[in-house]
């Protein structure tokens, strides 16, 4: 049998659903076996739990999800039109060492 530093990411793969077959069975049978592990574990659900209860009570509104895609698409295409000038600059403009002889 592992260790339990050996489950920590299985412990999340199981507490995520994610965990299938075999070692499914392995980190049971190792949860009954461990205070530790399973106290662990219901950390993680609490915590799970409380941050479920939480959440935003409200979504952002349209008008603001809007814009903000819209900033971060124009933050984008400026960013692009920086490397396309930088680019096209060190391409077409010759270096120091070019013009010196």
């Amino acid at each position: 049998m592992k260790a339990c530093d050996e489950y920590s990411e299985t412990a999340q793969l199981y507490f995520d659903k994610e965990l299938r077959g075999t070692p499914v069975a392995e980190f049971r049978a190792h949860l009954k076996g461990c205070a530790a592990c399973r106290c662990a574990l219901e950390e993680d659900e609490e915590l799970s739990f409380i941050l479920r209860q939480s959440r935003p009570l409200y979504s952002a509104p349209d008008s603001l999800q809007a814009r903000v895609l819209r900033a971060m698409r124009d933050s984008s295409s400026e960013q692009q039109t920086d490397v396309q000038l930088s680019d096209i600059r060190s391409e077409h403009i010759p270096s120091d060492k070019s013009t010196k002889k």
